[in-house]
């Protein structure tokens, strides 16, 4: 796919689903003054999933179960309280009540194999806070994967124009990280350290089936995310850094596409239709975390980061279907 064209794809995409944000605060209003946490209370019933435990926490038992529940890692989810209960349904095992508040979405982008994901029960000091941390713990982790992308292309002997762009989009990330940990410490609220488990030399279809889900779904969500909150945050700051990182990651989804096209040439036809279902997956799996993420987000939240709302964030997945892309 040409690489304008996917950016002037992803730009359309992104203004065609954006829907006027609520508003907690006025347009004058900087975040920092919004900083209380303003989690919306929700409780549900689900299987507990390690019933022979016992003597669990309401924090682990309820992240371990709610997350399976949901098919996929929200990470955005603090425990209050729970109850446990001896069935659910007819023949059921044990169930657990978990009373729960919404910190802050996992976020989209290119997570590199290994990375170890931040704890659904480290604490915040607000939604907004975690948001922030949560996005520059991602775009360190991206430094990493761009970086081995790289080096495994040129290892297959890839196009050195893509390996040269995987160098500058590390580069990129990195910069990234540091303007989204300012915005963090803006918010009183630290970066967790990132921490990638070294993992064997990849073949090019693992390569391939990451760049499929990170790359083609993740990476290309995040940046529709990224123009989003440029045109949309209430905060002039949150607009300006974001106005920065939009722009390199709509070149980051491209590559991504890039790189997928180059991938396909050498892969056989078995191959090809493995990543093609895996991106499938990918892209259902993110649907159904991503609605869950909109659904519950606060509104303090939204507003003041510009962030999508659920009509939004359905129509950008949508449009991110491969047979809606112009391919």
């Amino acid at each position: 796919m040409n690489r304008d064209l996917i950016r002037r794809y992803l730009v359309g995409l992104a203004l065609a689903a954006s829907a006027a944000s609520l508003s907690a605060c006025s347009a004058d209003d900087s975040f920092v003054c919004q900083i209380d946490d303003m989690e919306r209370i929700a409780t549900t019933t689900v299987p507990l999933v390690t019933p022979d435990a016992g003597g669990g926490t309401c924090i682990l038992d309820c992240a371990s179960s709610l997350n399976a529940g949901m098919n996929n890692p929200l990470a955005a989810l603090r425990v209050f309280d729970c109850t446990r209960g001896e069935s659910i349904g007819d023949g059921g095992g044990p169930n657990i009540t978990c009373h729960y508040g919404y910190s802050a979405p996992r976020g989209c982008g290119r997570r590199p194999e290994g990375l170890e994901e931040i704890d659904l029960a480290t604490p915040f000091p607000s939604a907004i806070g975690a948001y922030l941390a949560r996005a520059a713990h991602l775009e360190a982790a991206s430094v990493f994967a761009f970086e081995r992308l790289g080096q495994e292309l040129s290892a297959l002997g890839v196009s050195r124009r893509l390996v040269e762009r995987c160098n500058t989009a590390a580069s990129d990330e990195r910069r990234h990280e540091q303007l989204m940990t300012r915005l963090a410490r803006l918010a009183h609220t630290d970066v967790p350290v990132v921490r990638i488990e070294e993992r064997p030399a990849r073949d090019s279809l693992a390569i391939a089936l990451e760049n499929a889900t990170e790359g083609l779904v993740g990476e290309a969500l995040g940046a529709l995310i990224a123009v989003h909150q440029r045109d949309h945050a209430l905060d002039p700051t949150v607009r300006r850094v974001m106005g920065v990182v939009a722009e390199d990651e709509l070149d980051h989804a491209a590559l991504s596409f890039d790189v997928a096209r180059a991938l396909n040439e050498v892969l056989d036809d078995r191959a090809r239709a493995e990543v093609t279902r895996a991106r499938a997956h990918a892209h259902a799996a993110l649907r159904v975390r991503a609605i869950a993420e909109a659904t519950l987000m606060p509104a303090i939240l939204r507003a003041s980061l510009g962030l999508p709302g659920l009509g939004a964030i359905s129509a950008m997945i949508d449009g991110l279907h491969p047979d809606a892309l112009p391919v």
